[in-house]
């Protein structure tokens, strides 16, 4: 028997969710919203910026993710350390604990210190996330013809998270991901 299954990476949590992010029943997508949402206050959560983590810590390993940008236009992708403030705006570059890439108005940058402008050819429609825990990286590319955007190299000391950013009405969405499974008969 052979059969396909969709298999979504990262799902988001909702209790890191700022209050202004709506994240869809299935925790695969996110958009903001000017009406903020009443939620508890729990540490965790994200209070000052429009961002959530994924559910799952990444500690080891190799993973990656592909994240629909389509006509989002303001948006920051990556990752983010276990420790990263939730009570105070502080810019996602990795002396904070964060390790992404930015499109915000119609330029692309890599948040690294100082940020880096990106030329970029076209304008990726989906963004694929791949952290190798173990080699200390963070690369980006698009997803649909997988060039390379950027890449980080860092010496992780904590877990890491997925990370989404946005103040768009816009989604981003998680995709899926096609799994095969193969069964054998004995």
């Amino acid at each position: 028997m052979l059969d396909h299954i969709d298999y979504t990476p990262v799902t988001l949590d909702p209790n890191t969710a700022h209050p202004c992010l709506i994240l869809s029943d299935d925790l695969t997508s996110l958009h903001y919203s000017r009406q903020p949402l009443s939620c508890p206050d729990n540490p965790e959560r994200f209070h000052m910026s429009a961002e959530v983590v994924g559910m799952s810590s990444l500690g080891s390993g190799s993973h990656h993710w592909t994240v629909e940008t389509e006509s989002n236009p303001d948006w920051l992708l990556g990752v983010a350390s276990l420790s990263v403030p939730r009570n105070c705006e502080v810019s996602a570059r990795p002396e904070h604990g964060f390790w992404t890439l930015c499109f915000r108005d119609g330029e692309f940058l890599a948040m690294a210190s100082p940020p880096v402008t990106l030329t970029l050819s076209k304008i990726p429609k989906q963004v694929k996330v791949e952290l190798d825990y173990n080699k200390g990286t963070v690369s980006f590319y698009d997803a649909v013809d997988d060039m390379l955007i950027y890449t980080f190299t860092h010496t992780f000391k904590e877990p890491l998270f997925p990370y989404f950013y946005t103040q768009s009405s816009h989604p981003l969405r998680i995709m899926p991901q096609k799994v095969l499974v193969t069964m054998l008969r004995h």
